[in-house]
């Protein structure tokens, strides 16, 4: 027997003949017809699984059995269920991977347990196909197998097959998975792997058909928050506010931000204050001041004038509907247009030619062939950053010889097109033959079985531009870059307008007059000579 065998607490110690310390559990299991039972259905799943079989094996289960068996599993202690001898586990693995033992959380987040090798073998065919639609996704495969193994917990934990859990199982068993991670390992990352291989579980098990409804993102639920800070002003202040944020169709959650926080400040420096109108212009002048040198929730200085300006316009608008639809309404009105600061019509941040041609070539030798199909794409079609991520499988269509892009726009039942390179088409084919696409994921960029998010995009773009060494670059500014080449060649204002999706003609301000004949080479490719002049067409398409 080994060391392990000797553990202390799992039954008596005693010397053989031999002088050999003999294992003997203290806990007695059912009779002998239950254990032959479990001993052939044991041997039969070990032959059904491919694995090895010798006599030693056999005596060994048979042993544990006899001498424990799965009610007195439960019997033993935490420290006693995680000190049994290798042998004994592999029994304990089959009887759990079987669902006819289930294990406490606090085990399978101690134990050397092995279940997710274990359930492999007992479930070939489906551990077949969840290996095989996670590599379609993009998962490698040792993140495969870590994703195969917190399943294989969950399936333990609510006693069901693999192939037959459900949402609800897998959100209890991840819950009382990290219940037993904090307790026994609280200032470790285990907690966040364990959330982060449950997420690629539910992805994998959505695209394989098990789950219909694709994972997303948990956040922490604030809302305990928001009601605290309504609850602490006054109550005709917070009905009358907190009443108008529900009743907009739009941006509520923006509105009721704004509001909460101007509910909060009063609350503290404006105590009097227990109603719209009682609202004064002090208030209004020194919650601007306020707002002027408050930090951003986001890190970094102060907020910027067009989030102060968007605060007030905010508020503004709030005062104006109470005044026309409420009781309580502020006296007079406190804020005027040209109260507000405006940003003084901000040129477009046009990249020049050295510094587009440098980004462009560390796009295309970057090893992550995102980040030159993220920079490329944004230069040649001009698109936002999330026109660019929300493109489907329908949106490349074929007219002719010639492939167009089709961008829906903001406005409904309306989508305006481009014409797509055929360069970018290939860039385009090479992704999706790495990340293919799928009905349950109709996206046409997608990673892990999932949209590519915006943060995603701006990563790509300022990894290329810190490459070249070119400071900070954001997609809006490749769009800006993008929509000045046919300006600067003349192309009328509502053409640019149609497009590039722009909501309104105050393009004037910002692209022309044309600058100079430098911005008419921009969009050319920075790997060609300096030489060779960008084509032009009526939808500003870049010549790759």
């Amino acid at each position: 027997m080994t060391n392990d065998e000797c553990a202390v607490g799992l039954g008596e110690h005693r010397s053989n003949a031999s002088g050999h310390r003999d294992y003997r559990p203290t806990i007695h299991s059912p009779g002998h017809t239950e254990v032959a039972r479990l001993i052939a259905t044991y041997r039969s799943d070990l032959n059904a699984a491919g694995m090895f079989i010798d006599r030693a094996m056999i005596s060994r289960a048979r042993l544990f059995l006899t001498r424990i068996g799965v009610d007195g599993w439960g019997q033993l202690s935490l420290a006693e269920q995680c000190a049994i001898p290798k042998g004994d586990r592999r029994v304990v693995g089959w009887l759990i991977v079987t669902n006819r033992l289930c294990p406490t959380p606090d085990y399978l987040v101690l134990g050397r347990h092995h279940l997710g090798g274990l359930a492999a073998r007992y479930h070939r065919g489906f551990h077949d196909r969840f290996r095989t639609t996670a590599a379609e996704l993009g998962y490698a495969p040792h993140v495969t197998r870590l994703h195969w193994s917190a399943l294989v917990k969950a399936a333990a934990l609510a006693e069901m097959a693999p192939e037959r859990i459900t949402e609800e199982a897998i959100n209890d068993s991840q819950a009382a998975l990290e219940v037993a991670v904090l307790r026994h390992r609280p200032y470790s990352q285990a907690s966040a792997q364990l959330a982060t291989a449950f997420f690629g579980v539910r992805m994998t098990l959505f695209h394989a058909g098990v789950l219909l409804t694709p994972p997303r993102k948990l956040f922490p639920n604030q809302q305990a928050d928001r009601d605290k800070a309504w609850a602490s002003a006054p109550a005709r202040l917070t009905s009358t506010l907190r009443g108008y944020a529900q009743t907009r169709s739009t941006r509520q959650a923006h509105v009721e931000a704004v509001l909460r926080e101007f509910v909060s400040w009063l609350t503290i420096n404006a105590a009097e204050v227990d109603r719209v109108a009682g609202l004064r212009q002090t208030h209004i002048d020194d919650y601007t001041q306020h707002l002027a040198s408050r930090l951003s929730a986001r890190g970094g200085g102060p907020l910027s004038r067009s989030t102060v300006t968007e605060h007030l316009r905010t508020l503004r608008t709030c005062f104006r509907h109470l005044t026309e639809s409420d009781d309580d309404h502020p006296a007079r009105e406190f804020m005027f247009p040209d109260d507000l600061i405006t940003r003084k019509g901000a040129a477009p941040r046009i990249l020049d030619r050295p510094t587009l041609a440098k980004l462009l070539q560390a796009a295309r030798d970057d090893v992550d062939p995102f980040v030159r199909l993220c920079v490329e794409f944004l230069l040649c079609t001009g698109l936002r950053k999330n026109e660019f991520i929300d493109l489907t499988l329908s949106s490349v269509v074929q007219i002719g010889p010639t492939y167009w892009l089709q961008v829906p726009r903001r406005t409904p039942h309306a989508v305006r097109y481009l014409p797509l390179h055929p360069e970018l088409k290939e860039l385009l084919d090479a992704w999706t033959a790495i990340h293919p696409t799928s009905p349950r994921a109709p996206h046409l960029l997608v990673e892990y079985g999932r949209r590519i998010n915006p943060g995603r995009v701006e990563r790509a773009v300022a990894k290329a531009a810190q490459t070249a060494g070119i400071g900070n670059i954001t997609p809006r500014q490749l769009r800006h870059t993008s929509t000045q080449q046919p300006a600067n060649q003349g192309l009328s204002l509502e053409a640019i307008t149609a497009i590039f999706g722009h909501q309104c003609i105050q393009l004037k301000a910002l692209y022309s007059p044309p600058a100079t004949s430098e911005y008419c080479t921009i969009r050319t490719r920075g790997s060609r000579s300096t030489k060779t002049q960008p084509n032009s067409d009526a939808a500003g398409q870049v010549d790759p």
